[in-house]
């Protein structure tokens, strides 16, 4: 579990997203985000960045992430206007 965990952090920690999401759901311990073009597994922190809101619970398919490659904050816009930034767990 733990490889897995280090690959799907490495992918997602390359990964440029941004734009709409067509997908999100629980997978591996984390959460699964498919856009258009890509497909990523991360594993999001609740915290005062997003006013302790679960990722999973505040996340609806259609609304827009952004992060940049190696940037370590995962942006969400909701379709209402509202943003929420998500730090994420790391592995070696």
């Amino acid at each position: 579990m733990d490889k897995r965990n280090e690959i799907n952090y490495i992918n997602f920690a390359k990964s440029n997203l941004k734009g709409p999401l067509i997908g999100v759901k629980e997978y591996a311990r984390g959460t699964m985000l498919q856009l258009e073009k890509d497909t990523v597994i991360f594993y999001p922190r609740t915290s005062k960045l997003n006013n302790n809101n679960i990722f999973l619970y505040t996340v609806e398919k259609g609304e827009s992430i952004i992060k940049k490659t190696i940037q370590d904050t995962l942006i969400l816009k909701k379709k209402n206007g509202n943003i929420f930034k998500y730090t994420f767990l790391k592995f070696p």
